[in-house]
């Protein structure tokens, strides 16, 4: 991370992406792995499609508004 910093590859925005997201995925694989275990696999994987899309708008349109 850091050579790509050095580089210009990743600058302070990004850095922050990668630090909000990272905290975001830690959490969601607490909150899964307990919650694998207590609810049917059908309905686990409708909640993993309903968080991965939520997710991407989320991220799209924080970037959509940074642009303009």
């Amino acid at each position: 991370m850091v050579l790509f910093a050095v580089t210009g590859l990743v600058d302070i925005a990004v850095a922050q992406n990668i630090g909000v997201l990272a905290v975001a995925v830690l959490a969601g694989s607490g909150v899964a792995a307990v919650a694998a275990r207590r609810i049917s696999l059908r309905v686990f994987r409708y909640v993993v499609v309903a968080v991965t899309v939520a997710g991407s708008t989320s991220l799209l349109v924080r970037e959509a508004m940074v642009a303009v």
